[in-house]
């Protein structure tokens, strides 16, 4: 904070330059204390890519992220992004941002809003209270939209589901609310689970919702009706067999966060664990596969 009376409160932002395919993968892995995320085209084929913090210590934990990740991301063609942190003297960012978030539809059943907006602008449509903002995965990427729209098809009353790599836990969310008697939401990420915490209670489904701290290990033979992953088609494909060890023979995969140029590989991959492909989609060059599980195959196999 600046001091003396009548000083701008003092926010703080994390700055770096990316290559612009990867700064919807960078937002979507900044969960925790993030208070807005921006991205700005800055030439050809480079984003300026800005998050925004309350406090300076936030700020640092939230740049070595950023540097962790990019690291895992950059391609050796890529020039190294280094992440600067930077004040913000600016007393009226924050509701500026907040005065730009818009309502954000999701599926056919749901709107994203703000935690203290008004009641959805559209009759019918049920309320999930988030900041709508690519910081904390909430439906405005292709992959988590296309998620939401085949857990409304898929999901049945009283029915089991599990949700790896949770995130903000906005699919679980959906989940308990389209009738899921107990959705088991995973993620290795600490500060995912924390994130994922305050938005289900937030949204009432806490009852609903068995959050964990791990991967997926130990619910093998766990005999799901469905199962959602919206991770990477790296991870779909190495963990197949897994991903059906944890489902009832006839129960649902739902997978997404891959582009459409893997969706050969990952759906042969998912087959050949035992399931069937009933459905793709693809939207904004991002896809997604719904897969039956056709018979009993021995997690690990």
């Amino acid at each position: 904070m600046s001091g003396g009376g009548g000083s701008r409160r003092r926010w703080w932002a994390v700055r770096v330059v990316v290559p612009d395919r990867l700064a919807d993968e960078l937002a979507g892995s900044i969960t925790g204390g993030a208070l807005g995320i921006e991205v700005e085209v800055d030439g050809p084929g480079r984003a300026i890519f800005s998050v925004y913090l309350e406090t300076e210590a936030d700020a640092r934990v939230a740049a070595e992220r950023v540097r962790r990740v990019l690291g895992a991301l950059l391609g050796p063609e890529d020039p190294p992004g280094v992440p600067v942190v930077e004040t913000v003297e600016d007393d009226r960012w924050v509701e500026r941002y907040q005065e730009r978030l818009r309502p954000l539809p999701l599926g056919t059943r749901f709107v994203v809003l703000p935690p203290d907006a008004e009641d959805p602008p559209e009759a019918g449509r049920i309320a999930i209270r988030m900041v709508p903002g690519r910081a904390f995965g909430t439906g405005e990427h292709a992959t988590t939209r296309q998620c939401a729209d085949l857990l409304e098809k898929r999901v049945s009353p009283g029915s089991l589901w599990i949700d790896v790599g949770t995130g903000s836990g906005i699919l679980a969310i959906v989940a308990a609310r389209c009738g899921a008697r107990r959705v088991i939401a995973v993620d290795v990420d600490p500060e995912a689970i924390v994130v994922a915490r305050e938005w289900i209670v937030r949204n009432g489904v806490a009852a609903a919702v068995d959050l964990r701290a791990s991967g997926i290990g130990p619910l093998s033979g766990t005999a799901a009706d469905g199962v959602v992953v919206n991770v990477s088609g790296a991870y779909l494909e190495g963990d197949a067999a897994a991903l059906a060890g944890m489902l009832k023979v006839g129960g649902a995969l739902v997978a997404s966060g891959f582009p459409t140029g893997e969706l050969g590989d990952v759906s042969s991959a998912l087959q050949a664990a035992g399931f069937r492909e009933t459905t793709r989609t693809e939207t904004e060059g991002w896809a997604c596969l719904e897969m039956l599980m056709e018979r009993g195959t021995p997690w690990g196999e």
